[in-house]
């Protein structure tokens, strides 16, 4: 199919069309050896031949740098058409499945007052807390493992692989690791990123436009704040223990606006919490509450501190200034 595509258009340089041609044979070889061609994972044969035939397409459009993708793809072919005779090989065959196969996204989502673990394709495991996306793909490719948190709080516990990074993006950052374990809280109601580490070591990539690359290693007790409108990363010495409170039902505010406040606890008590005026949103508190202690336990210490009231109707909170 590829072969007679590019003859049927007359392409100027013959050398394409054996190229093309190469790796239509290394598919060919992959379709006859039943242990290399998955056709669940790779999909039907011809529709894997239009994959290819289209990614061809795009490099031809690229006059500057098609001699180059061509002449590199033939010499990968050739070498493992050489290789069908004894095997498949298997660098190769993972660079052409990645080339070839999308894998299905997955997307699992917490509600307020609501937990769940998940368990990763590779064994790892993630912790996510209420009010919480994560996608993450059927199958991780062969050289990156790749999720997104796209909302939310989440605690990783990755499998060790030394040869196949484990990357989480969320926002503007990219947290690498090979093994280890950390927290990274990315809500949306939040002004901040904060990746903590509680074992091993990580690198925190910011790639915003606005401030530049910036990149940080962190260890055990270690901790990035990003500010998503600046762009900046700060590193901190902390508690792990401290960030990772949420797992055991606690609550912690470290010099949080009364608004952020507010959101955890609609994430954790499924309430919704409105103000009187929005002065009383910028008001900022900083303390730690037990998993025992109930959302009116919490209420109570936060509104006396600041000389407030308020007022509960079902589910439904109003905040107000202490009347005369």
């Amino acid at each position: 199919m590829i072969f007679s595509f590019f003859k049927s258009n007359n392409q100027k340089e013959q050398d394409k069309a054996a190229d093309a041609q190469k790796l239509y044979d290394v598919v060919d070889a992959f379709k006859k050896n039943p242990d290399s061609w998955n056709e669940k994972s790779m999909g039907d044969e011809e529709a894997a031949e239009e994959r290819i035939l289209n990614r061809l397409l795009l490099n031809i459009n690229k006059e500057s740098k098609n001699r180059l993708i061509l002449k590199r793809i033939a010499v990968l072919s050739t070498a493992a058409v050489l290789l069908v005779g004894i095997s498949i090989g298997f660098l190769f065959k993972d660079e052409l499945l990645d080339q070839l196969i999308t894998y299905p996204q997955i997307i699992v989502a917490t509600k307020n007052a609501e937990r769940e673990k998940v368990t990763l394709p590779d064994g790892s495991v993630v912790l996510l807390n209420a009010g919480t996306r994560l996608s993450y793909p059927e199958q991780f490719k062969s050289k990156v493992r790749e999720v997104v948190l796209l909302e939310g709080e989440a605690y990783f516990d990755i499998r060790h692989d030394s040869k196949k990074p484990f990357i989480v993006k969320a926002d503007k950052t990219k947290t690498t690791v090979l093994g280890t374990a950390f927290n990274i809280r990315a809500y949306k109601f939040n002004p901040n990123v904060i990746v903590t580490v509680s074992r091993g070591k990580v690198s925190v990539d910011n790639h915003s436009a606005d401030s530049g690359r910036q990149q940080y290693f962190l260890l055990p007790n270690q901790q990035i704040t990003y500010a998503k409108k600046s762009g900046f990363m700060q590193k901190n010495d902390v508690e792990a223990k401290d960030a990772l409170g949420w797992m055991d039902g606690k609550l912690l505010f470290v010099n949080e606006s009364f608004s952020q406040a507010a959101s955890l606890l609609e994430n954790k008590y499924n309430v919704k919490i409105d103000f009187e005026d929005e002065s009383i949103s910028d008001y900022h508190f900083s303390g730690a509450f037990e998993a025992s202690e109930n959302l009116y336990d919490v209420l109570n210490q936060l509104v006396l501190t600041k000389g407030l009231q308020y007022h509960v109707e079902n589910k439904n909170i109003k905040i107000f200034h202490r009347k005369p």
